[in-house]
Formats: C-alpha cells, sequence, structure tokens
C-alpha cells in the first residue's frame, strides 16, 4: 500500500496557467515545430501565393504553430516577410472590412510618427501616403470655412443711435415736479406741463422709430428692415466628419489596390505578406460570409491571368486560415459556434454536419495542412510538465494520482486532449483543490473525485451531472481506485458544496419523495438496490419529516404501497416505518376517492395491531356505504368510490370475517342506484331491510286509483334483487286491489308486469285476479298492445280458457288477427324478455291462433324442433327490432 503523504502540512496552493501562446513546441516529437517548418518551406519557396488551411480542433495548438512560423519568418525567410494575424472574432460585430484595412495599415507602418529629422525623403513620403490612405479609410475628413460679414441693419443702426435719447428724457424727467402734475382734464390743470411731456417723448423715440420701419417693411415689402445686424465681417471655421459604416466590397478592393503598392515591392517595406485569419470558425454566419467574400477578392486577383501592377503585387499575398473543420461545418451550415468541438460526453457522442465543408475547402485552400492529434505518451508527458508548473509544492504522490486518473478516464475517449484542454483541466484540479484543501487532509475526499468532477465539469452542466450521477451506469467504463458509490457520493459532495453524506441525500432524496408521490414501486426499490446503506440513511431523513403525515389520503396510500412492495429486499430496515403507519391507520379518516386495497393487502400481515386496524378500516367502510349514494336523481352515483369500497372490502374478508350490516333508510333514488349497479352481490355483508318494503308498500295504498310511478318501479327493483326478504304477500295483495279499482287509470303496464314478475316468484294471489267481474272489464278497456305484460300473465295462468267465451274479449280479438308491428310487436318481445318463449310453441298448436301462425310464416319466429327446450330462436328480423321506449 502506497504511505501517505504528510497532508496536514500540504499547502495545496498552485500556479494558475495562463492561455498566452507557447512560441516552443512543447511535445517531446516536436510535431507543431515540425509542422511550422513545413510551413516556413512551403512560403519561402514558393514565388507566388497560396491560400493554406492549417485544420486541428480547437486547443490542438494551431497558435503555437502560427507563433512558430512567424519566428522563423521574420528571422530566417530569404524575402522580408510581413505576418499580419487578424483576429475576426475579436473584432465580431465590428465592420470588418474596415477593420482590417486599419489594422493592416498599421501594422505596415515602420513609425507612428515621422520623425523628420532621422527618415528619408522617400520614408517620409510613404509614411504620410500610408496615413493620408488611413484617414481615407476610417472616413470622409472634409474642411469647411465659413464665412459671414457682420454689421448693423437699418433698423439696428436706429435702434442704436436712438437709444442715447433715453438718458436724455430720464433727465428731464427727472426735473419735473409730480405733486403738480395733474391728468387732463381737471379742473386744476390751467396749462399744459411741456416739461413732462418732452421727457416722456424722448425717452420713447427708439420704440416710435422702430415701429415707422416696421411699418416701411410691411409697406414696401422689404425683408431685411427687421433683422438688427448685416453680414459684413468675416470669419473661417474648420469642420471634420467622419464615417464610421461599413466599406462595400467595391470600395474595399479600391482601398487595398492603394495599400498593396505601398506595402509590397519596389515602393513598398515588405517583400511578401502573410494574412493569417483566425478564429474565423468562432464568428457569427454573417461575419464569416463578409470574410469569405472578402478572401474571394485576393482570390479573384491571383486566378484571373491579367497582368498588372495590382497582379503583380497580389501574387506576393499569402493567405493561412486556421479552422476546426466542426466549427466550420457549423459556420456553413448556419449553426451558432458556440460548444468545443473537442468536448465530448462520457462516452462520446458527437453530431457533424459536413454536407458541404468539403467542396468549400476545397475551392478556398489549395492546400490543407492537419495538425495532428498528440499520442497518449505525448500529452501524458505534456500533462506532467503543466502539473510540475502548477503545483510545483505539491506531493508527488497527489501529482501522480491525478495524472493516472485523468489516463484512465481519457483512455475510453475517441479524441485526444489539446493542449488548451490539459491547461484548463490543470486549472480547475487546482481550483478544487484549493477549495477542498481541508477534506482532502483529513482524507474525507480523495483527490481522485476532484479529478473526476474537473473533468466532468468540461462534459456536463450540474443539472446534467446530477442526472447521471443517479444512474449505476455512469462511469461504469472507468475503474475508481474505490467503489463507484462512494466515487458518485463524493462527486455529489462536490457537486452540492457539502460534505459527501450530505450531497447524496440533496443527491438522491428529490428521487426518493417523487417515487413516492407517484407511485413508482420500480424507482424506488431499484434506489434502494442501487445504493444501499447509503439510500437508507437518506431515508431516515426523509422519513423523519413525516411527510405522510402532512398529505393527502393518496400520498399516503402512494407512501404504503411504494415502502411496502418487495419488503423483503429490506424489511430490516422499515420498522420504525411500520409502527408509524400503524399509528396513522388507527386514527385516518378513509377517502375512498383513492383505492385503499394494495395498501391493507400489503400492510395488514405485518401490522402488530391488526384486528384494531381490520375493525376501524370495517367502520370507515360502513361509514360511507351509507353516507356516499346520491341523495337525488340529479346526482351522478359515484360508482367509483363503491368499486374501491368493495376492493377493500374483499381485502378485508381475507383476514376476518364482516359483520353483516342492514341499511333500513333508503329513498327511491338509493334503492335505484343500489340494484342497478348490483352492490349487494359486490357487498355480500350488506343486505336492505325489510321495513322499506313496507314503507314503499303503503305509498301504494294511500293512492290506489293512480299509483307512483316510482314507487312501483323501486318495488319491482327490489323483487328483481330481494325476491326473499320483505313482506311480498302484502305487496302483491296491494296491487291486486289496485288491479281491479274500476276508475285507476289505463294502459297501466307497469302494474302487470310488476303482477307478472309477482306471480312468476310465486304470489297465488295474482291467479285470482281472473276471476274478478271488475278485473275482466277493465281488461276489456284496454289497449293490449301497450300492455304486453298483461296478455303473457292471462296465457300463464289462463291460456286453456284462450278462444273461449271465459277469455277476455280483447284477448280472444288479440289473437285471432294476423300479424301487424304496432299492435303485436311488443308483445312477441317482451315473451323474449320475460324468458317466456315456449308460450309460442303452445300457442302455435291451436289452429285458430292466426297471430301466431302469420308471426311464424312470415319469419319472425322458428318454432325449435327440440321440444324439451323452452327457448325459441328468433329470426335475424326479430333480432333486430328494437323496444319502443314506453
Amino acid at each position: 500500500m502506497t504511505e501517505q503523504p504528510d497532508t496536514t502540512k500540504h499547502p495545496f496552493t498552485f500556479k494558475l496557467l495562463d492561455e498566452t501562446v507557447a512560441d516552443t513546441d512543447q511535445f517531446s516529437s516536436q510535431t507543431h515545430s515540425k509542422l511550422a517548418d513545413t510551413l516556413f518551406d512551403l512560403i519561402n519557396t514558393s514565388e507566388k501565393g497560396f491560400t493554406i488551411g492549417l485544420e486541428g480542433h480547437w486547443g490542438s495548438g494551431k497558435s503555437t504553430v502560427i507563433n512558430l512560423l512567424k519566428k522563423s519568418l521574420e528571422t530566417r525567410a530569404t524575402e522580408k516577410t510581413l505576418v499580419f494575424l487578424f483576429d475576426a472574432w475579436a473584432h465580431n460585430g465590428d465592420p470588418l472590412r474596415r477593420i482590417f484595412l486599419e489594422e493592416l495599415l498599421e501594422r505596415a507602418s515602420l513609425k507612428k510618427e515621422v520623425n523628420t529629422e532621422n527618415s528619408t525623403e522617400e520614408e517620409i513620403k510613404k509614411e504620410q501616403d500610408k496615413q493620408s490612405l488611413l484617414d481615407k479609410i476610417r472616413g470622409y475628413k472634409k474642411s469647411i470655412t465659413i464665412t459671414s460679414n457682420k454689421s448693423f441693419s437699418a433698423l439696428g443702426a436706429v435702434l442704436s443711435l436712438s437709444a442715447f435719447s433715453i438718458p436724455i428724457g430720464t433727465a428731464i424727467l427727472s426735473k419735473v415736479d409730480y405733486n403738480n402734475l395733474y391728468i387732463l382734464p381737471n379742473s386744476q390743470a390751467t396749462e399744459l406741463n411741456t416739461l413732462f411731456v418732452a421727457g416722456l417723448s424722448i425717452c420713447f423715440l427708439p420704440l416710435l422709430l422702430a415701429s415707422i420701419l416696421l411699418l416701411f417693411r410691411f409697406v414696401y415689402k422689404k425683408d431685411n428692415t427687421s433683422t438688427l445686424f448685416n453680414d459684413i465681417t468675416q470669419d473661417e471655421q474648420e469642420q471634420n466628419i467622419t464615417e464610421n459604416g461599413e466599406r462595400t466590397s467595391i470600395e474595399f478592393e479600391n482601398y487595398f489596390k492603394e495599400i498593396l503598392p505601398l506595402i509590397v515591392g519596389k515602393s513598398g517595406t515588405y517583400q511578401r505578406i502573410l494574412i493569417v485569419v483566425d478564429n474565423l470558425d468562432r464568428v457569427s454566419v454573417d461575419q464569416a460570409n463578409i470574410i469569405w467574400s472578402t478572401l474571394q477578392t485576393f482570390f479573384q486577383f491571383r486566378s484571373n491571368g491579367i497582368e498588372d501592377d495590382f497582379s503583380k503585387h497580389a501574387r506576393k499575398l499569402w493567405f493561412l486560415v486556421p479552422y476546426d473543420r466542426q466549427g466550420l461545418s457549423n459556420i456553413l451550415e448556419g449553426i451558432p459556434s458556440t460548444k468545443d468541438s473537442t468536448k465530448s460526453d462520457f462516452p462520446p457522442e458527437s453530431t457533424t454536419h459536413l454536407s458541404n465543408t468539403e467542396s468549400f475547402i476545397g475551392k478556398c485552400f489549395q492546400v490543407v495542412i492537419q495538425v495532428p492529434e498528440p499520442v497518449i505518451s505525448e500529452w501524458v508527458d505534456h500533462l506532467e510538465v503543466l502539473m510540475d508548473e502548477a503545483f510545483p509544492e505539491w506531493d508527488i504522490t497527489y501529482k501522480d494520482e491525478i495524472v493516472s486518473v485523468y489516463k484512465r478516464y481519457q483512455s475510453h475517449i475517441e479524441i485526444s486532449p489539446t493542449p488548451r484542454e490539459l491547461r484548463s483541466f490543470v486549472n480547475q484540479v487546482g481550483i478544487l483543490a484549493l477549495r477542498w484543501k481541508n477534506e482532502i487532509a483529513n482524507q474525507s475526499l480523495s483527490v481522485e473525485s476532484i479529478t473526476v468532477y474537473a473533468i466532468l465539469q468540461k462534459n456536463y452542466s450540474q443539472r446534467e451531472l446530477r442526472k447521471h450521477l443517479l444512474d449505476e451506469e455512469f462511469l461504469s467504463n472507468y475503474l475508481p481506485s474505490v467503489s463507484h458509490a462512494q466515487l458518485r457520493m463524493e462527486i455529489a459532495g462536490i457537486l452540492f458544496g457539502v460534505d459527501k453524506d450530505k450531497g447524496f441525500q440533496i443527491l438522491i432524496e428529490p428521487d426518493i419523495k417523487q417515487a413516492l408521490i407517484t407511485s413508482d414501486i420500480k424507482k424506488f426499490s431499484q434506489l434502494a438496490k442501487q445504493h444501499k446503506k447509503a439510500f437508507w440513511v437518506v431515508w431516515r431523513s426523509i422519513n423523519g419529516q413525516n411527510l405522510f403525515k402532512e398529505r393527502n389520503s393518496e400520498f399516503f396510500i402512494s407512501y404504503i404501497v411504494t415502502l411496502l412492495s418487495n419488503v423483503n429486499d429490506y424489511k430490516d430496515h422499515i420498522t420504525t416505518e411500520i409502527e408509524n403507519i400503524e399509528n396513522e391507520l388507527l386514527k385516518h379518516e378513509f377517502d375512498f376517492r383513492n383505492d385503499y386495497h394494495k395498501a391493507i393487502q400489503l400492510f395488514v400481515p405485518l401490522a402488530n395491531k391488526k384486528a384494531l386496524i381490520l375493525e376501524r378500516a370495517i367502520e370507515q367502510i360502513n361509514s360511507k356505504i351509507k353516507g356516499l349514494m346520491p341523495t337525488n336523481s340529479t346526482i351522478e352515483p359515484r360508482t367509483d368510490l363503491f368499486n374501491n369500497i368493495v376492493k377493500v372490502t374483499k381485502e378485508i374478508e381475507k383476514f376476518t370475517p364482516i359483520t353483516p350490516l342492514e341499511i333500513n333508510s333508503l329513498s327511491h333514488t338509493k334503492i335505484k342506484f343500489w340494484c342497478s349497479y348490483n352492490f349487494h352481490n359486490m357487498l355480500p355483508h350488506v343486505s336492505i331491510s325489510p321495513k322499506i318494503l313496507d314503507k314503499i308498500n303503503n305509498e301504494l295504498k294511500s293512492n290506489i286509483q293512480k299509483p307512483g310511478i316510482e314507487a312501483l318501479e323501486t318495488i319491482t327493483l327490489l323483487l328483481e334483487n330481494f325476491p326473499k326478504e320483505g313482506n311480498w304477500q302484502s305487496v302483491t295483495a296491494s296491487l291486486c286491489t289496485i288491479a281491479k279499482d274500476p276508475h285507476r287509470h289505463l294502459n297501466s303496464e307497469k302494474i302487470y308486469h310488476l303482477l307478472l314478475k309477482l306471480h312468476m316468484s310465486g304470489e297465488e294471489k295474482v291467479e285470482n285476479l281472473f276471476n274478478d267481474a271488475q278485473f275482466i272489464e277493465k281488461i276489456n278497456q284496454e289497449t293490449l298492445g301497450n300492455t304486453p305484460s298483461l296478455i303473457i300473465l292471462f296465457l300463464l295462468i289462463k291460456m286453456e280458457n284462450l278462444f273461449t267465451p271465459k277469455a277476455p274479449r280483447r284477448i280472444n280479438n288479440f289473437f285471432t288477427q294476423p300479424f301487424n308491428e304496432n299492435q303485436h310487436g311488443r308483445f312477441l318481445r317482451s315473451v323474449d324478455i320475460e324468458n317466456q318463449q315456449h308460450i309460442i310453441q303452445l300457442l302455435a298448436k291451436d289452429e285458430r291462433n292466426i297471430l301466431i301462425k302469420d308471426a311464424i310464416d312470415k319469419g319472425l319466429w322458428i318454432i325449435s324442433t327440440n321440444t324439451n327446450s323452452n327457448h325459441q330462436e328468433e329470426s335475424i328480423e326479430k333480432e333486430t327490432t328494437e323496444s319502443p321506449n314506453e
């Protein structure tokens, strides 16, 4: 085991590495120097300029290559070369063409100011030409001389001279005796005070003269009589006006034609120009288009074959354009270039937009030279050099561990790190170590974790990193010196700025809560299994908040189901939680809008107070059964509530018998609701008291002539669902009394239908109706097509009397007519509904029964050959016939 350094005295200080472009090749294989030498040889031995593309990832060392090339050109070139570096990104948003021309001229100037004592006339003239051209490029300078003659006008002269009269008039007025001065007419004023009049007239003389001159102007239309001054004096003034806008391509071309001879050639200072357009792949799409259209000017002159002075100078012009292929592709595709192309997730993912890039490069560059990626031994050696430079006081063990971690991580990434990335990584490790020096010193945080975090910081945002740390597959390809769980905990602590235990709690607490709220059993179990002890440390904190006590029933159920599903995996961890749930259930108000059955199913086997909990649940169930049914017909019954109650009831019955519940107070609406949804079968422990039937039977007796339809329907439902409960003999007697009443309403199908049901259930009193003359008389008044139950009832009781004088004449007539839908259709359908198809078979045996014979002939009924079967098959026509509403 490696001996741990004395961390208590370790300062963890570091020297921040800057981004200065290196002027020496820092890789042992000297790849950058060799590449710079290749470019130097190409430029130095060629008579004609070319456009060269220098391709490499951002941070791969393109700037270092350019810096080395610049040094060689300035010190070893056979021709004096001006190396002009134009940073397009630094001027993004500025008028690029104007800035380009200005910087080129300034870079080519030998002196800022022309010194006439130390410079030749030729140098002075050249610098003056450059300065003059620079002024033109910057804007148009205009000297404007303004001449004006200033003198008094006639009005001005009169007013000026007459103004002297004011002090004279004032002096005269001062001599006036104002005590004896009166306003005319006055009996005391015997004569005019001439002294006062004279003084006042002299004071108002300027106003009088000005009025006369203005009147003269109005009459004779003289325009200058209202001004005080005429321009008679001369004054000179100079104004400079500068225009700062972008130059057009034509203007740029013309200016460049003037600039180039001042820099290269016989009259120039240099024999060759190398223009480096840097960071072109980082500017906006619009700016990039301007630059490329500008460069086309030079490409055109070098390829048009025309021999003139400018083309000769243009042939001494070289362009070097460093670029990243991905960044250039983004520009060509119109995608904002905001992300480093070397930036890679773990594992790496990349998206390329290179559809037009190759053709573009082929058109614009005569030659492309690529900056190679360093091999692993190269960048590892460079990383060690950077570590020594940034951390001179660190223990060698820490530095070796950082390099080792970076190698293990980076070995799974397809792209080698660039020099810029390595410097950025070292700086990030240094600042993290400075922040966490105390934790590193007491060994609660490892150097490995801050190293991995520094790498992840480059690839992920905080939100993304938080999400990935929860994934057990995250960093699975990286082999840490500690467990993956331990590494993730430490990284979580760094992410949230707390110790590792607290950091992991912050990390997974929202996911645990979300799993509880949404009842995501799979996620909850996965978190518990994945994080093991760490999960339960966080769980203790969450459970201590008593979340389920502060939430609604839905959350409480979700809490129980989520916690207790797969409980065998962590049963020992939830003893306290079981007790808390038990105490809560004993006072919990069940809200059956939510489904409790799964919670009961999971919890009751684990409960210590099982009997009390079941008793509490049954009490809540019975209370809801009585209270949750609708009180009137306008309220839609909440079947979902009863369905939840039924499911919980069935679950409880697995543990204990439920005491029978008898309901003795139900309205017509509640009985209809109860019977319609078959709750008496769903909840076997609940029964309806016979007292309810007696109550409704009394309603029938109170209005014999016109019994209530609602009461008849309710009794029918009770008979169908509870045939063995209640005093049905009393109900039968009441209905027979109503049926025999000579004043009751006709066509009372509901009464006949209920009598039919009672007869079918075994009530013998119904048979006596057909022996009653009043009842027979009432039948002979009925429209039998509307009372099919009456016909069926007669056939079941007195079929042998059919076609005899003992049968009511209307019933005899009913069967002696051919089939008519309006008169007979309802009867045939009712026979099928009441499952009395054997009646048709019996009726068909009598030749006098014209109705049945006609129905069979028309295919409305098919008599079965199976004489033992009471059920008769129907024709297709009969099956498709709908029963009309009553």
